[in-house]
């Protein structure tokens, strides 16, 4: 990166560069920008340029050329970091817009706009497995992971919290903890991906409800998807193809059955998790039109599988044999940079060489403080496996 990069950057850190002169800047590089002088913001200011190639890897370009049709001012990748930032900080109609240099009327435009163009690539980014080779992948992946034969998916439904929408229907989406939500059930295979997903139903309405109406219980009831299995809690009936927990388990096997089913159910739980923090939306939507709200959902359904995927790419090279990460040079050679860096006459780049040190200490921490906890929960986890096994052997003994 030349010298004039890196002014951009400090003139946007110091609050003198508006979001629209950010978007270009060097083709295939990623930027994390956090402007401490924006006070009005609930997060820092966060930019993700992910230009050329990696752009389009992101979100395809009938997009921008759709969004290129629709306004000719204002850039297809402005509007679309303006809308990842709605979705992902949940920040007012006004602040974007300051921050972008825009008014509120064309950021509320915007963010519709680009909300429903990327639920239009639900089928693209949301698949369930259909074909032999996808349901016994997908079974395998189960397997491995959780030791539960079978499954193909994880199913549970989560409420997300809206404003009443008003009408005479309004206290349907009223659920049971006396707030407006609309129920979203969801499937998630064992990478955590989104498999599929119904954002339609008032919070009122019972997960098993949801269930009954959808188009995925009507395929499993025609036995497109063969020896599948799905996973859900109490709230669903046991189905031929739908296996919850036992209400009360009398024999070892129904306590072991039960024990299985728990920790492998318990992925979606996880799912949720991870969706509500990335995307703080899903916590709570201001949106005043169901129809909008409906398509915000998949939007976030869709992006979160972007992300999921393209982690899984990235897991899938840091594995190969030649991969930069495994380069016993690489940890020395950046400290050795950043030696002299810090040695030079201008006052900026030895700012900068104390910046990427602290920075660098702070990984190098949080990735031993992740070994620990994987390493404390890992020995947990074998404990009780051996456990079951110590409990099943010594049944077996017994019968």
């Amino acid at each position: 990166m030349d010298l004039s990069k890196l002014n951009q950057i400090a003139a946007c850190i110091n609050g003198n560069l508006p979001l629209k002169k950010m978007v270009d800047l060097t083709p295939g590089a990623e930027y994390k920008i956090t402007n401490l002088r924006k006070a009005n913001t609930r997060f820092g200011v966060k930019v993700i340029a992910t230009i050329n190639q990696e752009y389009d890897v992101f979100l395809p370009n009938r997009i921008s050329i759709f969004l290129e049709n629709e306004n000719e001012q204002i850039p297809p990748r402005t509007q679309i970091l303006i809308t990842l930032r709605f979705l992902a900080s949940g920040a007012f109609y006004k602040v974007i817009g300051d921050f972008a240099g825009i008014s509120k009327s064309t950021v509320w435009s915007i963010i519709h706009r680009v909300i429903h163009r990327i639920a239009s690539l639900r089928d693209e980014y949301i698949h369930f497995p259909t074909t032999q080779q996808e349901i016994r992948q997908t079974q395998a992946d189960f397997f491995v992971r959780f030791g539960f034969p079978r499954v193909v998916g994880c199913i549970d439904c989560k409420h997300i919290q809206i404003r009443s929408f008003g009408g005479p229907d309004a206290e349907l989406f009223r659920n049971r903890d006396n707030y407006f939500s609309i129920n979203t059930q969801v499937v998630c295979n064992a990478h955590l991906e989104i498999t599929d997903i119904v954002a339609r139903w008032p919070g009122s309405s019972h997960d098993s409800t949801i269930f009954h109406n959808s188009r995925l219980m009507a395929n499993f009831e025609a036995a497109n998807y063969q020896d599948g299995l799905l996973l859900g809690d109490a709230g669903y009936p046991s189905l031929p193809f739908l296996m919850t927990p036992v209400a009360q388990p009398n024999t070892p096997q129904e306590v072991l059955y039960n024990e299985s089913q728990i920790r492998t159910r318990g992925h979606i739980e996880r799912l949720f998790g991870i969706w509500a923090r990335k995307w703080p939306f899903i916590s709570g939507s201001r949106f005043k039109h169901r129809e909008n709200t409906f398509a915000a959902i998949v939007a976030l359904a869709v992006l979160h599988n972007i992300v999921r995927q393209r982690q899984l790419m990235w897991i899938g090279r840091v594995t190969g044999d030649n991969d930069i990460l495994f380069d016993e040079y690489l940890l020395d050679n950046n400290i050795l940079f950043l030696v002299h860096l810090s040695r030079s006459k201008v006052q900026s780049y030895r700012h900068t060489a104390t910046f990427l040190c602290m920075k660098l200490a702070t990984g190098l921490v949080d990735v031993c403080s992740n070994l620990t906890q994987i390493l404390v929960k890992t020995n947990r986890q074998y404990d009780s496996e051996k456990k079951i096994f110590i409990h099943v052997m010594s049944f077996k003994i017994y019968v």
